[in-house]
C-alpha cells in the first residue's frame, strides 16, 4: 500500500480505489468477501475537499495532531465530514492509541501523528470495502421485497396463466441463492475477521463494525433472504406438481378418447386408433402442458379435423 505521510505537519489526502479485476502483477489486498486490489493515489486535498463521494472506493485524510492544521482548513474539515444528502447521525468515531478516526460510507479522516494512519490503514480499507458490499446487498434485499410484494398473489390457486411466470420464478430462485451465497461472505468477512490482521488494523475494523450495527444488519439479511428462499422454493414446487398434474391428466384424457373411438370404429386397431388421435391432439396437448395463449385456435382446428 503506497500510503505514505511524507510531511508529517500538513493535512494530506489520498484516493483508495476498490477493484474486482484480477490484475497478475499484484495480489489482492482483500479475499473476503471477494478478491479486491486496491491502488492509492496522494490527492490535492482543496481537489478531495469538492469532490463527491466516491461508490468504489475511499478518501482517506490525514490531519496532524495539534495546532499544526491551519485555521482555514479547519471549516471545510469540518464541513467534508458532515451529514450529506441520504446521511444520517454522525460519523463513526474511533480512539486508537496514536490517533483518531473518524469514518462514513466513502470518505475517512485520521487526527494523530504519522504513525495512526500505518497502524490501522488496512482495518480501514477492509471495513470501508465489507461496508459497503452489506449496502450493496441490503439495497438489493429491499428491490426483492418490492418484487415479493407482488410475487405473493401467485400464492393463488394454479392456473395455465400462471404457468407463463414460471421463467420469472426460477430468476428469483437464484437471486435468492445469490443473495444467500453473498450474504455468507460478509458473515465470514465482518465477524470473523482474518487471524492475520495486525492487532491495531483489527482492533479498529471491530470497532468500526460495532459501531456501524454489522451484526443487526446481517441478521435482518439472513432473516430477508430465507423468506425469499422459502417462498420461492414453494412456488417452484407448485409450478412443477402442477405441470406434472396436467400432463398426467390429458394421458388419461387420450387414452380414453383412443378406447372411445375404438368402440366407434371397430374395425381399426386399437393402436392405429389411438396414433391418428395422438397425431390431431399433439399441438392441443403441448399447448396445455405449457400454458400457451394459443390454445383457442388449437381447439377450433382439432374441432375441424
Amino acid at each position: 500500500m503506497n500510503i505514505a505521510v511524507k510531511t508529517p505537519g500538513e493535512v494530506q489526502a489520498w484516493r483508495i480505489e476498490f477493484s474486482r479485476r484480477r490484475q497478475k502483477d499484484r495480489a489482492p489486498l482483500l479475499r473476503e468477501p471477494h478478491m479486491v486490489w486496491v491502488q492509492a493515489h496522494e490527492q490535492n486535498l482543496r481537489a478531495a475537499l469538492l469532490e463527491k463521494t466516491p461508490t468504489d472506493g475511499l478518501v482517506v485524510i490525514f490531519v496532524p495532531s495539534g495546532a499544526a492544521t491551519p485555521r482555514a482548513l479547519q471549516g471545510p474539515l469540518q464541513q467534508w465530514m458532515d451529514a450529506r444528502e441520504g446521511e444520517q447521525d454522525a460519523p463513526l468515531a474511533v480512539h486508537t492509541t496514536s490517533g483518531r478516526f473518524l469514518w462514513r460510507r466513502g470518505r475517512a479522516m485520521c487526527f494523530g501523528v504519522p504513525n495512526a494512519m500505518q497502524e490501522a490503514l488496512i482495518g480501514l480499507i477492509r471495513f470501508s470495502y465489507c461496508e459497503l458490499e452489506l449496502d450493496n446487498v441490503e439495497n438489493e434485499v429491499q428491490d426483492c421485497w418490492v418484487q415479493f410484494e407482488m410475487d405473493v398473489d401467485l400464492m393463488q390457486r394454479m392456473t395455465s396463466r400462471l404457468l407463463r411466470d414460471q421463467w420469472h420464478i426460477e430468476n428469483m430462485t437464484m437471486k435468492a441463492t445469490k443473495l444467500r451465497a453473498r450474504y455468507l461472505k460478509l458473515l465470514m468477512a465482518l465477524e470473523v475477521p482474518k487471524s492475520s490482521l495486525p492487532g491495531a488494523d483489527r482492533r479498529l475494523f471491530l470497532e468500526l463494525a460495532l459501531q456501524a450495527d454489522a451484526a443487526d444488519r446481517l441478521r435482518m439479511l439472513d432473516d430477508a433472504i430465507e423468506v425469499f428462499e422459502e417462498f420461492y422454493k414453494h412456488q417452484r414446487e407448485q409450478f412443477a406438481e402442477y405441470r406434472y398434474f396436467r400432463a398426467e391428466f390429458f394421458v388419461e384424457v387420450l387414452i380414453l378418447v383412443a378406447l372411445v373411438v375404438q368402440l366407434i370404429a371397430p374395425d381399426q386397431p386399437l393402436m392405429v386408433a389411438f396414433v391418428k388421435l395422438s397425431t390431431w391432439l399433439t399441438p392441443f396437448v403441448t399447448a396445455f402442458v405449457h400454458g400457451t395463449e394459443e390454445m383457442p385456435r388449437l381447439v377450433v382446428g382439432l374441432i375441424g379435423k
